[in-house]
């Protein structure tokens, strides 16, 4: 009896890759990838989004934080990515001093196609796509980022590379972009606050949690399927962690990109400063002043226009 539900687990699985496989819009891909080259002003080296997971499903990391502040811990395994985190956690940590959060993501830069990517609408995969890039780029370039500006650098791209691919192809819908950018920056906004309060007032932590969690579940309740699967979780001092890698640098980054003329003219910014001479894991950004001066590019101009 078990050998013939094995069998038919497999074969599931197999019909359900092949469905997505038939449905997945190879061109719509190469797309982007070429849209993201040409704004970058680099073509990089490798086979993106053309091969499909080995084992499908989403990855997992584990994250860790004192119950009561945002402080990464020694629990901590972010590049760890398994199935056995979920169970792990209950027997090897000590719950009552630390909170735990199993992040389950379709996104990485390792650039595998996947049922779960392939599932949401292009808008997402548009962002998505973006971001991993972004990751690739970085390694390519050899910046030597710190995580939290590196993942933050990843979500302002991946947010408004998709507001240019959608102005100037018209291969997604400009309005549900700006919809999901929205529903970004105000989760982020959100949880920088939260954040900052938890760690000024920990004996507190439970009521700023329960606040954060409120934000969390009213923001979503109008968003799509990625920001769900991104999101959607019980609120705790570890997800707040993960979130602070993406949160914490983003609406700097995001300033100092919509200064600039163009995603090139920002990037090399960033290769100025970063390139292969980064050494001190809390240095800053340096910004020239001429960039800071610069007037509002045309392009931002259309972005607003759209608010």
């Amino acid at each position: 009896m078990k050998a013939k539900r094995a069998l038919l687990i497999v074969f599931l699985t197999f019909i359900s890759i092949n469905c997505f496989s038939s449905s997945y819009d190879s061109l719509f891909f190469d797309d982007l990838k070429k849209f993201f080259f040409k704004e970058v002003g680099f073509e990089l080296k490798g086979n993106f989004y053309t091969e499909w997971k080995k084992k499908d499903g989403p990855y997992i990391i584990l994250f860790a934080s004192p119950i009561n502040r945002v402080k990464s811990s020694r629990y901590n395994n972010n590049r760890g990515r398994t199935e056995d985190f979920e169970h792990q956690n209950e027997m090897e940590y000590n719950e009552k001093y630390f909170s735990f959060f199993n992040y389950k993501t379709y996104g990485e830069a390792s650039c595998e196609l996947s049922t779960g990517l392939v599932s949401y609408n292009k808008e997402e995969q548009c962002f998505t796509v973006f971001h991993e890039l972004m990751h690739n780029l970085s390694r390519q370039l050899h910046l030597s980022l710190p995580y939290d500006y590196e993942e933050a650098l990843a979500d302002v791209i991946g947010n408004y590379g998709s507001v240019l691919f959608a102005r100037l192809t018209n291969k997604v819908d400009s309005v549900i972009v700006m919809k999901q950018i929205k529903i970004n920056e105000e989760l982020y906004k959100g949880f920088n606050y939260y954040i900052e309060m938890i760690n000024n007032n920990p004996d507190n932590y439970k009521f700023y949690l329960y606040s954060c969690q409120a934000l969390v579940n009213t923001l979503l309740e109008t968003a799509g399927t990625f920001q769900h699967d991104r999101f959607n979780y019980e609120v705790n001092t570890a997800y707040l962690l993960k979130n602070s890698n993406y949160c914490k640098q983003y609406f700097y980054l995001k300033d100092m990109l919509l200064k600039q003329k163009s995603i090139f003219d920002f990037l090399e910014l960033i290769k100025k400063e970063y390139q292969e001479t980064f050494t001190q894991s809390e240095k800053p950004i340096q910004v020239p002043d001429t960039a800071l001066n610069l007037p509002t590019p045309e392009w931002y101009n259309m972005i607003n226009g759209w608010k």
